[in-house]
């Protein structure tokens, strides 16, 4: 890694954090699912952008980005909220027989 060839003699850790290497196998595959599911997928660039942007300053970007983020996140947490209703509702009904 770059830091590693410009800080080699400083005496820093390597190999910690981000100075670690993703392995070459075992690594995280593209067909692995987020946590996240995909009609709600697009608020993971969202918030990288938005640290991105408060990590350099750029206030104005990030507030946009993070508006945007917090948009999905919610429209994701009302989701989460309507599917539990329902699996609860029927689970009920079907305990009653």
């Amino acid at each position: 890694m770059l830091r590693a060839l410009l800080f080699s003699g400083c005496g820093l850790r390597a190999g910690v954090g981000a100075d670690l290497a993703w392995p070459a196998e075992g690594g995280l595959d593209d067909a692995v699912e987020l946590l996240v599911p995909v009609p709600f997928d697009a608020l993971y660039p969202h918030y990288l952008c938005a640290k991105l942007d408060a990590a350099l300053g750029e206030t104005e970007r990030y507030a946009g980005e993070q508006a945007r983020y917090n948009s999905i996140l919610a429209e994701l947490s009302a989701w989460l909220r309507r599917r539990a209703k329902r699996s609860l509702r029927f689970s009920s009904v079907s305990e009653r027989r």
